[in-house]
């Protein structure tokens, strides 16, 4: 499967948000400021914390599951606001289904070389993986990305 791009911008890119802990909320209140996306889902395995965040910040789904909120809501992109221990499944559980990743830093719990070298393999395979610089550091990506 691989990245649909768009040749009609006239409608905001679909957008959802894995994570409604405390810096979600910065990144849904910037999202809201966007008029280019639309965030349509917000999912945390909290039991009830995604139903108060997508409350809070007027975002339309809810839910516990990412596999669901994925296959229901067939976002454009989805940005990932969790801990940095979870990065690497959830980036990998995007890319894999043809959706594009904005991933939040630090990419890696204590910049764990080996979870930061498959962050970056799925980003050279995938092309649509987005992390912000982390104070100036490169990443390195060996040949084989399996």
């Amino acid at each position: 499967m691989g990245f649909q791009r768009r040749s009609d911008m006239s409608d905001p890119l679909k957008g959802v948000m894995d994570g409604a802990g405390f810096f979600a909320g910065f990144q849904a209140e910037a999202w809201g400021r966007i008029d280019a996306a639309q965030i349509t889902a917000v999912a945390d395995g909290v039991p009830g914390k995604a139903r108060e965040f997508s409350d809070r910040y007027g975002i339309a789904g809810a839910y516990e599951s990412v596999d669901e909120m994925l296959d229901r809501e067939q976002p454009e992109f989805v940005a990932v606001a969790t801990r940095p221990d979870s990065h690497l499944a959830l980036v990998k559980n995007a890319t894999e289904r043809g959706i594009a990743v904005i991933c939040q830093k630090p990419m890696a719990p204590g910049w764990l070389i080996r979870q930061i070298r498959a962050l970056r393999c799925l980003s050279e395979r995938h092309k649509e993986v987005c992390h912000p610089p982390f104070r100036g550091i490169r990443i390195f990506c060996p040949r084989n990305c399996e």
